[in-house]
């Protein structure tokens, strides 16, 4: 099974005998393609798009040399010195080993030291906030990052739950906490890992010379970048119409910069693109395994990403204090896909560690969202998937702009995608059928399993200040007695500065209060009449 972001990606696998980096040619005729910004997913999508033939034009406002520009700092002493290309910060993660190796630049190991703005070091960053933020989330919100088994109970599959030989176990945590966030180096402060309380993904090295180094070197490569700003974005007949000075036709349009800018020249008016967010999105299986004491199993000098086409898909080897870790991911979408994807990883974990390693943690995450190869009429383009789906770029036939995502989809979507499925093909659902409501009633009202993970979605939207994502998972919430959600609705439109929907927000919230008070009244009058009065003492 092809895992879209990694199969043949810009994991390089670090072995005797390196995969090779040469892409596979298309078997489709060459296209004509603009990348818009020169990002690095805009960059390094280019250069893959040069050398599997198409024709690619970079725009962009400014040119590489400018963007990548190290960032001067300046002592108050009057000296300067650039960052982040000092050694020993934390930079960029595992997945730039393919590209680092074609580009002839080198990698140094980080350490725990970062550097503020006035180049003292500081260890480690943000400790306490960020942390307690991802023991709370962990800890409140178990649908959105849980154990393996957790998510089997949760869903009903108890047949799965046979078929699982491993069984992983950890002291005091039954979660992970959010690995997402770049917190690699509260490893060190743990004790065992049995305390971690977050896992870094890809914060394992640091460019040598800084990721802008990287980024020209990849730039001086490709055939074509062009210093303009872009204005609009059109549909002319089959074609894409490139506005700057003058006006270019291409065939394809991947847009490689923020969605806020992309905003600012996509047309309103033709809805038919389509993103990355909204095309695919799978569920990462993260495990933890240790070495067995005494094991023969040789671990790598440094911490070393690499990623095996089979029998799994990531594989991260570190140590942590004394002992030797070695991490693994891979992708799946069904249950069946999981439960395969376990078994992978327990054979890789022996290969890497020895058939003693010992299983310490797991945890099911949300996956970035990716294309399918075929998405530019071919089937063999998988380094552009790669680069699409880790950066966040968007791949378009058309211009958009009301839709346009500005998150990830989250557990509750994908967990609502699979339920419909099974309503649709007629299986045994996982839980209750999403019902079809007449269009009189509003919204769908959810099953109480899906109402939780709403609940947990909207408010760990709402604690990352995510205020527009978390006020569209609150009005799924709202329904006919639900106070909770319309008073969240509220305060959440207020943070967004719009006031009128707020005003609203706090009427229905008043009619919900009388009808409440009004069911509670007649409540009582009822009671007082069918109860006697208690004796006076």
């Amino acid at each position: 099974m092809g895992f879209g972001r990694f199969k043949g990606g810009p994991f390089a696998e670090i072995e005797a005998e390196a995969v090779s980096s040469t892409p596979v040619p298309f078997a489709a005729p060459p296209l004509r393609v603009g990348v818009i910004g020169a990002t690095l997913s805009g960059l390094a999508t280019a250069w893959e798009l040069e050398q599997n033939g198409h024709r690619v034009v970079v725009f962009d406002h400014g040119s590489a040399q400018e963007r990548y520009q190290p960032l001067e700092l300046k002592h108050p002493d009057g000296r300067r010195r650039t960052f982040p290309s000092v050694p020993g910060v934390q930079a960029d993660g595992g997945w730039l080993e393919q590209w680092v190796s074609r580009f002839g630049v080198q990698l140094d190991r980080t350490t725990t030291a970062l550097i503020d703005s006035l180049d003292q070091p500081i260890t480690p960053p943000k400790p306490d906030r960020e942390l307690r933020v991802l023991d709370l989330r962990a800890a409140d919100e178990r649908r959105v990052t849980r154990s393996v088994r957790s998510w089997f109970e949760e869903r009903g599959l108890g047949r799965c739950r046979e078929w699982i030989s491993l069984e992983f176990a950890r002291a005091g945590r039954g979660d992970l906490a959010d690995p997402e966030i770049p917190t690699f180096i509260a490893l060190e402060a743990a004790r065992s890992l049995g305390l971690i309380r977050a896992v870094s993904r890809d914060a394992l090295f640091h460019i040598r010379g800084g990721i802008e180094f990287l980024c020209r070197r990849i730039a001086s490569e490709l055939d074509d970048i062009r210093i303009n700003r872009v204005r609009a974005v059109r549909r002319t007949g089959h074609r894409i119409a490139i506005e700057t000075v003058g006006s270019e036709e291409f065939d394809r349009l991947v847009i490689a910069c923020a969605p806020a800018l992309a905003l600012k020249f996509l047309d309103a008016g033709e809805l038919e693109t389509r993103t990355l967010n909204l095309v695919r999105t799978k569920r990462k299986l993260a495990a933890l395994y240790s070495y067995a004491p005494g094991s023969s199993a040789t671990p790598p000098t440094t911490m070393t990403t690499r990623v095996a086409r089979e029998p799994a898909e990531c594989v991260t080897c570190f140590h942590f204090g004394q002992d030797r870790v070695v991490r693994i991911e891979t992708h799946f979408e069904t249950s069946e896909e999981l439960v395969a994807a376990r078994e992978r990883i327990a054979s890789e974990a022996a290969r890497v560690a020895g058939p003693d390693a010992r299983p310490a943690a797991e945890v099911i995450v949300g996956a970035l969202p990716f294309v399918r190869a075929d998405d530019l009429g071919t089937s063999t383009f998988e380094d552009f998937v790669t680069l699409q789906g880790y950066r966040g770029t968007y791949f378009t036939d058309l211009p958009v702009r009301a839709d346009f995502p500005t998150t990830q989809i989250g557990v509750a979507a994908w967990l609502r995608r699979r339920l419909a499925a099974r309503s649709r093909s007629h299986a045994q659902p996982i839980g209750p059928r999403l019902p079809n409501p007449p269009p009189e009633l509003g919204p769908v009202h959810e099953p109480a399993e899906m109402r939780a993970i709403l609940w947990a979605e909207a408010r760990a939207l709402e604690a990352q200040g995510l205020w527009s994502e978390a006020a569209a998972a609150y009005e799924r919430l709202v329904a006919p007695g639900e106070i909770e959600a319309l008073s969240k609705l509220a305060v959440v439109y207020e943070r967004l500065g719009k006031p009128h929907a707020a005003s609203r927000c706090y009427e229905k919230l008043a009619d919900e209060y009388l009808v409440l008070a009004r069911v509670s009244h007649d409540r009582a009058q009822a009671l007082a009449i069918d109860v006697p009065d208690a004796p006076d003492e």
